[in-house]
């Protein structure tokens, strides 16, 4: 026998009813700063950049470019940039940091460091000689290696897209802080 209860939590929700939670937990998670990895982008204070790299066909420099292009910002020669951007050599790097019960590696680290400075277009500095660094700890499965191996090359991709992020934070920090008036006194 059904209690009358038990008849309410079975009734179903009206179409509306239930558009109206789903656009309620949507505008809540909105509201609280929350957005899906990687779906944030980073509005840029900059018209146009220089960009140097010691290598400057390596994947950092080529997705920087495409980022800086992706938000708007101009890249100009070294006199005509607003900022001029200075990129060091990657440097990946992988080291084990478990193993399992027949001495098998069972987790690596990746790092992935990145040195760079920012001047200004009269060439003073805005930002010194800067190390970004990012970590990743993945499991290292020795039954599937191609698996394993695809899961390391999409952290580097991941990686590389963090030091960007960072970068391009620090920089956009950086010219506002430059662009904010100072208090006189």
């Amino acid at each position: 026998m059904i209690s009358g209860n038990q008849r309410l939590y079975r009734k179903k929700c009206s179409p509306f009813a239930t558009i109206l939670l789903l656009a309620t937990m949507l505008s809540l998670l909105s509201g609280c700063g929350f957005q899906l990895r990687g779906t944030g982008q980073t509005t840029l204070l900059l018209e146009s950049v220089h960009l140097s790299a010691i290598d400057e066909s390596g994947a950092l420099a080529r997705e920087l470019t495409a980022s800086l292009n992706q938000s708007g910002v101009e890249l100009a020669g070294n006199g005509n940039a607003q900022v001029s951007i200075r990129l060091d050599r990657e440097r990946f790097t992988r080291r084990p940091v478990s193993t399992t019960g027949q001495i098998n590696v069972a987790e690596y680290e990746l790092t992935l460091e990145v040195g760079f400075e920012v001047l200004k277009r009269n060439g003073d500095v805005l930002i010194p000689p800067t190390r970004l660094r990012t970590e990743r700890i993945y499991t290292f499965d020795s039954s599937s290696l191609v698996g394993s191996n695809e899961e390391e090359t999409l952290l580097n991709e991941e990686m590389r897209r963090d030091v960007i992020s960072q970068l391009l934070q620090r920089i956009n920090a950086r010219v506002k802080a430059e662009q904010t008036p100072q208090p006189v006194g």
